[in-house]
């Protein structure tokens, strides 16, 4: 957003040793007028308190099942995009470098539903949705909390605009992900972070690749363990400002974890999403797809007892240091896998599928 901001031109994003992007100022060309400083989302935000909660899934099963979750986004993201209007999300490019993208139809759309575990390249970004607002057209934006506070920050609270967030456990770095898809892969053609082939719970990792289908569930797939261990986030999501009272959105999505016990007639094993409204524009854009969902209220904690990422940052693993100076060392994934990956306990396992089994037959008895 700095990178937009700037007027001089004097700021420039470079890529550190770990692979996450990062903005540098060149003196020469700085004017100090303070204007990166004072947009700034690290340093500025607007929370904006919840004034909703609710659990809800899509009524389309196919919506429902390319989504992460209950597929809120889509379905929000639809009602924009017949209407007129544009949704920007995190997408791939023909590389599977994980990007902000726009969409403006429903074919477009379907390329940023699910969940993207790697930090997305937003270079540009900021600058285009102020360009499709000032042309008259509504603008859906959705984002971790910290990019929404950025696009908040630096063209303010726009009437077009609807920002959506998500409960954000921390961001990977790209460097990484780009070093499992080369070494454990051959001509990859589409990856799933949040595959439900073997449901929503065991969601999987899921790559198409020249060699065939790769699915594994998030507690044996050495991405997801490495992703879920902490160790390969950016620094700055180990204390995030974003949390509890950071939030500037109009309305956060979740999965919402803990459904079984709060309405175990939702929990059907497909996905179901916590959503959180947080403005009137918000409560508006939900009012106005309704009838898509099944949708129920619930209490903020409710959503919150099973999702501690609301308020807390991710920890920070000691072998966090190690971990990338093996990568800038050279060390292989196939390496770094048997050092930081470390899968789950077979018995742990046995449980959580047992756990689920039992979950799936009541459900189903009901």
């Amino acid at each position: 957003m700095c990178l937009d901001v700037c007027s001089a031109g004097a700021i420039e994003v470079k890529t550190n040793g770990e692979g996450f992007a990062y903005p540098f100022v060149d003196e020469e060309k700085c004017v100090s007028c303070g204007l990166c400083q004072r947009k700034c989302p690290q340093n500025n935000y607007v929370n904006n308190d919840p004034e909703g909660t609710f659990a809800a899934y899509a009524r389309d099963k196919d919506i429902r099942k390319r989504s992460s979750s209950g597929g809120l986004f889509s379905v929000l993201a639809g009602k924009v995009i017949d209407e007129g209007g544009v949704v920007f999300g995190a997408g791939f490019d023909d590389d599977l470098k994980v990007m902000h993208k726009s969409a403006g139809n429903r074919e477009e759309l379907a390329l940023l539903a699910g969940s993207k575990y790697v930090q997305s390249d937003t270079q540009g970004v900021y600058k285009k949705v102020k360009e499709v607002l000032d042309e008259g057209k509504r603008v859906l934006f959705c984002a971790t909390p910290c990019q929404c506070s950025a696009l908040r920050n630096y063209i303010g609270d726009r009437d077009g605009l609807i920002l959506v967030d998500f409960l954000c456990h921390g961001v990977p770095s790209p460097l990484v992900w780009r070093k499992y898809l080369d070494e454990c892969f051959k001509d990859v053609k589409s990856a799933h972070f949040r595959s439900k082939e073997n449901g929503w719970e065991e969601f999987s990792m899921k790559i198409v690749s020249e060699r065939g289908n790769y699915v594994r569930s998030w507690y044996t797939d050495p991405y997801m363990r490495i992703f879920f261990g902490n160790i390969a986030l950016r620094q700055s999501c180990y204390d995030c400002t974003h949390k509890g009272e950071g939030y500037a959105s109009d309305i956060t999505v979740a999965d919402f974890w803990g459904i079984s016990k709060v309405f175990p007639e939702m929990n059907d094993d497909r996905g179901t999403s916590a959503v959180i409204v947080r403005t009137e524009k918000g409560r508006a854009a939900l009012d106005a797809v309704k009838t898509e969902l099944v949708l129920k209220e619930c209490t903020l904690e409710s959503i919150i007892q099973s999702n501690n990422v609301y308020y807390k940052s991710a920890k920070r693993p000691v072998a966090r240091e190690s971990f990338f100076a093996d990568i800038s060392s050279g060390t292989s994934f196939e390496e770094l896998k048997k050092k930081y990956a470390i899968p789950m306990k077979g018995t742990v396992i046995f449980k959580l599928r047992a756990k689920r089994f039992v979950k799936k037959a009541l459900y189903k008895l009901k």
